[in-house]
């Protein structure tokens, strides 16, 4: 096998797995319009007891589903070009890893049945280490700094500093006075 066909693959995982997770996120926008009824419903169907009914409880309930679809539309842009918003994958993979920890230490401290948290967070983990280890190598080959695989240099030229690596990297064309 060579090493493009590898990339080819690991590209096409990290774009489907974007897609799967940015794709479940999005059936958040559901619970950002729908009747409290229905929110009320679902907490009893999920053996929750009654939703509280002060305001702020639905104001959480929506805005964390609002959140979640922005972060699963999110996830469906970088899903287009994953060479280019490697950086931010690898972001995303890293910050769904670490919130994902947090989120099943919140979900025991909170009370919630047990099938709930270690589904919940332990999935978040779970994406997030996949999608960073699945985003390796998936860099382009022609002007990404290969150790870390940050950043490319500037196509145009414009005086415009691109991170590579851990450097700043300004084009030596544009630094010499002409």
């Amino acid at each position: 096998m060579t090493a493009g066909w590898g990339r080819r693959r690991r590209r096409r995982a990290v774009v489907w797995l974007l897609r799967l997770f940015g794709g479940a996120s999005l059936l958040a926008c559901v619970a950002v319009v729908m009747p409290v009824e229905w929110i009320h419903a679902a907490h009893r169907r999920l053996g929750m007891g009654a939703f509280p009914s002060e305001p702020i409880a639905v104001y959480l309930a929506r805005s964390l589903s609002l959140f979640c679809a922005l972060v699963g539309g999110l996830q469906l842009a970088l899903a287009r070009d994953p060479e280019r918003h490697r950086p931010l994958i690898v972001y995303a993979g890293w910050g769904s890893a670490v919130a994902g920890i947090v989120m099943l230490w919140i979900e025991l401290q909170a009370g919630l049945p047990a099938w709930w948290s270690y589904h919940g967070g332990p999935m978040a983990t779970l994406n997030g280490l996949t999608l960073r280890g699945r985003s390796e190598g998936t860099g382009r080959s022609e002007g990404t700094c290969t150790n870390t695989g940050f950043g490319t240099r500037p196509r145009n030229r414009l005086s415009v500093p691109v991170p590579v690596s851990r450097f700043w990297y300004t084009s030596p064309k544009l630094t010499e006075n002409p």
